[in-house]
């Protein structure tokens, strides 16, 4: 919903990037800054207040939908086996070390992606 927490910080830094994407993965609620960013996809000049200043969104704006961050290991595998094309690469980033590495293992065995659990901090290129 991107209303607090760190998610604020890196918004500021890379809304004004005109080679920036933000990646909006699952349900953002009327009213907060997510939906009001999301709102600004295909339209030009568009601007969003971020501490106490209007920023332009220049980045690119996009959306996963059908994903819920509420599900489970095989509703994710279920959702992955569903995906129409299919991804070549998957990066797992939510989780204790033990489970990323694991769910990763999985992904690359299950579907042959290349399937990659970011160490903390961790850049890579898209």
């Amino acid at each position: 919903m991107c209303n607090g927490g760190r998610i604020k910080h890196h918004l500021d830094r890379h809304l004004e990037r005109d080679n920036a994407t933000v990646l909006f993965v699952g349900y953002q609620a009327s009213g907060t800054l997510g939906r009001q960013i999301l709102e600004t996809r295909g339209k030009s000049g568009e601007r969003v207040r971020l501490f106490g200043r209007f920023r332009e969104v220049r980045c690119a704006i996009e959306q996963v939908r059908g994903f819920s961050g509420h599900a489970g290991k095989s509703q994710i595998l279920a959702w992955a086996a569903a995906l129409t094309p299919a991804p070549t690469r998957a990066f797992v980033i939510h989780g204790g070390e033990n489970v990323t590495q694991g769910f990763a293992a999985e992904l690359r065995d299950r579907f042959g992606w290349e399937a990659v659990a970011p160490e903390y901090g961790q850049t890579l290129a898209l």
